[in-house]
């Protein structure tokens, strides 16, 4: 975490081990460091706290590099942002979210993408512009169905799916909103550029993909009961919002030999 020098506002946050040996903490680095100098003025200058993933943005390299060169597309879905996270890195162990440093060595961690980043690199690579922020224009959507992101707490808590509801035939719905048009933003590519996507909810990309028939055809060839209500819930966490429906955003990368419709996003033009 951290980013950004001195001069800047911003520092990196490092282990500090004097106090207790067991019990492991972060603290500002007293000075500038390697990850400072390379990443914090490439960071807005009103952020007071930011995230870098020095990897992401490499991957995101190496994936255009061979989009451009074999073709192709890449998709990418994660929970993240439209732009730096703050303070989203945390450990997750049994199933429920804990401090960081809890438990080093035995503890999962995970932090937020910063798509903002991602198609930044896109854009160095070869594209012109790219997608506005915010994926989804709240203006064309229902406003039911658009809810504000919700946080992984919320998407552990397996709050009931705004998305979807369950008929009396077993059959599952989802909120007709949820597959209008998804965004307004636009992405472009200069000559032998790459195409971004706009940055789209997991929820409606996977209505724009067709999860409702998809479902309803695995629920009607269920053998019972117990089964289609299972894939029902399994269906509703992936769209539920707050929940993984929200908090999870698709970003497709493609070679422009495919064309500007690429499945499950709005037009690119």
């Amino acid at each position: 975490p951290g980013g950004g020098d001195a001069a800047a506002g911003f520092g990196t946050a490092v282990r500090s081990l004097d106090s207790d040996a067991r019990d492991l903490d972060f603290v500002l680095a007293p000075s500038p460091t390697a990850a400072t100098s390379l990443f914090g003025r490439q960071l807005p200058a009103h952020l007071d706290a930011a995230e870098v993933c020095p990897s992401a943005l490499d991957f995101t390299r190496q994936a255009c590099d061979l989009i451009r060169t074999a073709g192709g597309a890449a998709l990418l879905i994660d929970y993240g942002i439209d732009g730096p996270p703050a303070d989203s890195l945390r450990g997750i162990r049994n199933h429920r979210f804990v401090h960081p440093l809890h438990a080093p060595g035995q503890t999962d961690l995970s932090a937020d993408v910063d798509f903002s980043a991602i198609r930044s690199v896109v854009a160095r690579s070869g594209t012109e512009g790219g997608a506005k922020p915010g994926g989804v224009d709240a203006g064309r959507v229902n406003a039911g169905c658009v809810r504000n992101a919700g946080s992984t707490e919320q998407c552990a808590a397996g709050t009931p799916s705004a998305g979807a509801t369950a008929p009396s035939d077993g059959s599952v719905a989802i909120d007709p909103a949820a597959a209008v048009s998804l965004t307004t933003a636009k992405t472009h590519s200069g000559e032998g550029g790459l195409l971004c996507s706009p940055l789209t909810e997991q929820r409606h990309f996977l209505a724009a993909m067709g999860i409702e028939p998809r479902v309803n055809a695995l629920i009607q060839a269920a053998p019972h009961g117990t089964a289609r209500r299972a894939i029902f819930e399994g269906a509703s966490r992936l769209v539920e919002a707050p929940g993984m429906g929200s908090a999870y955003k698709a970003l497709a990368i493609a070679h422009p030999q495919l064309g500007r419709d690429i499945p499950g996003f709005a037009r690119c033009t």
